[in-house]
């Protein structure tokens, strides 16, 4: 469990952007706060001075530097240069601070979790016999969010490990933090858990996934033929795109009853639902279909609205005392399977 102070400085951690850098008193004449996968960092140090900060590469090669200053109160923040995506902060990587004549050295931690929804646990890495706070957003639905907090330390090797079973099931694109702190410094990654967005009648799908993990997307039809086959590279934060085309190199677009199979996760096998969405101008009525007893949000118009399906997977919404349904009007159904992965249909108003 977390002490209240513990709890709190946690909770400013996470919804702190970098340009605003937390007050710390300082046990070294320089601190920071670096969040993984970020191009922004912050940190505290002599008062009114000039900061250089430079990242370099494990084995020393620069990847980016910037120059700041510091204020009255010796807090300072920057970035390295936005438009290159290569000087996102990763583990492993080391960074110096120069704070006018106080220098630092500084080996940035491989915090970023491993998250397994089969299992249910959450792991990684960090500097041996550190503690690490971990934060899970579980999606109960579309529109609702449950919050856990788990607390483990580092052994000699710097491995973490959570299990989550005894409390709920990791599903896709459940939102994993964890904040390590050393001293006075403060490291924070966040991933997705592993899941994947797929499109009625769309060959593009998007996901997310353990980083440095290949992902490979398989579609078949309903009787299990092979329909395409898809390679995806994670990105930042683990999430992934990819196109399905057919060995003839033309898209491949699922239908109701086609299968799609997710190498990111044993589980990650879904079957593509009866699917129906309409909107009709003249009565203000929206109806929809997808899988039963799934949680759906409806977006009309940029109005949103959530709701579940029943036991056919239907759903029927009178919007007249919301908004004026006008035809044309763009209408977007996510709905969601049990795994966490999600089905998405889009189509205007008549």
């Amino acid at each position: 469990m977390f002490s209240h102070s513990r709890l709190s400085l946690f909770l400013l951690l996470i919804g702190t952007t970098l340009a605003a850098p937390l007050i710390t008193v300082g046990r070294s004449p320089i601190s920071v706060q670096v969040v993984i996968g970020d191009n922004c960092l912050s940190g505290f140090g002599p008062s009114r001075q000039d900061v250089v900060a430079t990242l370099r590469t494990p084995t020393g090669a620069v990847r980016g530097r910037f120059q700041a200053a510091s204020d009255k109160f010796g807090l300072w923040g920057g970035c390295f240069e936005p438009s290159e995506p290569s000087t996102f902060v990763n583990g492993g990587d080391q960074l110096r601070v120069v704070v006018g004549k106080q220098s630092r050295s500084i080996t940035i931690p491989s915090l970023t979790p491993r998250v397994d929804r089969v299992s249910d646990t959450i792991e990684g890495t960090t500097r041996p016999h550190t503690s690490v706070d971990i934060l899970i957003a579980h999606r109960d639905s579309f529109r609702s969010t449950e919050f856990f907090f788990y607390s483990d330390k580092a052994g000699a090797d710097g491995k973490f490990k959570v299990d989550t079973s005894a409390d709920f099931d990791l599903i896709g694109f459940d939102n994993v933090t964890v904040v390590a702190g050393r001293g006075d410094d403060f490291f924070r990654a966040t991933a997705l858990a592993p899941g994947v967005q797929i499109a009625n009648q769309s060959n593009f799908v998007t996901g997310s996934a353990n980083d440095g993990r290949r992902v490979v997307l398989t579609l078949t039809d309903r009787n299990e033929r092979l329909k395409a086959k898809a390679n995806a590279g994670s990105v930042q934060f683990g999430l992934f795109e990819a196109s399905m085309f057919n060995a003839d190199g033309n898209a491949a677009y699922p239908s109701t009853g086609d299968w799609l199979i997710g190498s990111f996760a044993r589980d990650a096998v879904v079957q593509m639902p009866v699917n129906a969405l309409t909107g009709v101008a003249r009565t203000d009525r929206v109806t929809g279909k997808c899988m039963p007893d799934s949680p759906y949000k409806l977006i009309v118009r940029h109005r949103r609205l959530f709701g579940f399906t029943d036991s056919k997977g239907r759903f029927d919404r009178d919007l007249s005392f919301r908004m004026n349904v006008q035809r044309g009007d763009q209408m977007s159904l996510y709905c969601m399977f049990p795994t966490g992965d999600v089905w998405q249909d889009v189509d205007i108003a008549l």
